[in-house]
């Protein structure tokens, strides 16, 4: 895909315009920066965390599953921070973000995607 910003917590992209603490962020993705609708199982994202008060992670899980215990992005204090993120949609076309410490704003790209 060309690549299509659907989330910027900086300006209320995809999100409320809130910089993001440790709840969990949802995420949708059918219908959005060129993802269908239905039959997509995942998504490649550019994902970038900025400005972090603390030291902290960054994780991307699929909507509707138990947060894993890995991160996609692992952060300094003050850092800007991005990294490409294979990510499995929820059933519902949903991907979920978790900032563990501090707060963060959450910018994603969608760039591609996967059918089942």
């Amino acid at each position: 895909l060309t690549p299509s910003r659907v989330l910027d917590t900086r300006n209320g992209i995809g999100a409320p315009l809130a910089r993001v603490g440790q709840a969990p962020l949802e995420v949708q993705l059918f219908g959005r920066g060129g993802v269908p609708t239905g039959s997509v199982s995942g998504v490649m994202l550019n994902v970038t965390a900025d400005a972090a008060t603390a030291g902290t992670f960054v994780t991307v899980y699929p909507g509707g599953s138990d947060r894993p215990n890995a991160s996609n992005l692992n952060l300094m204090t003050g850092q800007t921070l991005a990294n490409m993120v294979l990510a499995r949609l929820g059933p519902d076309g949903t991907a979920m973000m978790f900032n563990n410490s501090g707060v963060v704003d959450l910018i994603a790209d969608v760039v591609g995607y996967f059918t089942d």
